[in-house]
Order: C-alpha cells, then structure tokens, then sequence
C-alpha cells in the first residue's frame, strides 16, 4: 500500500514536473521573453522559404514588430517611457482594488512588457 502510494506519488510529481517545463508560446509569452522572440524571428527569417509554421512566424513577426516600436518609443523618450510605466503601474494597482480580474490580468500583462523591455536596457 505505501509502496504504491509512493510510486503514485512520484509520477505525479514527474507529470508535474514536466508539464512545467511545456510553457505555451504565443504572443503574450514571446512579448514577455524579447530574447527568445529575437531567436525565433532569426528562425522564422531562415526558414521562410520552406513554408514551414507560416502562422507561428506570422504572430511571431507581428510580436517582433510590436516590442521594436515599444523599444523605440523607451529610447526616444526615457523620461515619457518611465512615466508610462509608472501610469500602468498605477492602472495596474487600481484594477486590483476594484478587484477586476479581467482588467487586472490585462494591465498585469501591459505592466510585465514594458518590464521586459526595461530589462533589455538594463546593465547585466
């Protein structure tokens, strides 16, 4: 009996484990990783010809656009860049005082890009 409850319990957490490491990559995600959405468009660029994943390198294109204008926006215009930060922030905490999970989880979301688009800048 505990024996099988010990094997139980190691599958799960071996279940456990790996469905952990099978993270979803979308849009949201690539926007949250501009590292990993910098490799995948050089994957998308060399692979173009082959016709392989077309709507994967479409939303990851589309991704890359959007984070190069939210780069661009952050290095004309620190100071307005760090004020919107601050504003989403701000939105960010009122969503969670009007407890909107909806809003929250969207601001959540807009809050965490800008962040990664920080961490670019930043000094390692």
């Amino acid at each position: 009996m505990i024996k099988s409850i010990r094997t139980l319990a190691w599958v799960l957490s071996m279940l456990f484990l790996f469905g952990c490491d099978q993270e979803t990559k979308d849009y949201s995600w690539y926007m949250l990783h501009p590292l990993a959405l910098k490799e995948e468009v050089t994957t998308c660029q060399t692979n173009a010809l082959s016709g392989k994943n077309v709507s994967q390198c479409k939303m990851i294109m589309q991704a890359a656009y959007d984070m190069t204008e939210i780069v661009n926006e952050q290095q004309r215009e620190p100071e307005q860049f760090g004020q919107r930060v601050m504003d989403e922030e701000y939105r960010l905490q009122r969503a969670q005082e009007n407890k909107d999970e909806k809003v929250y989880r969207e601001q959540l979301q807009r809050v965490n890009v800008l962040m990664a688009v920080l961490s670019l800048s930043s000094p390692s």
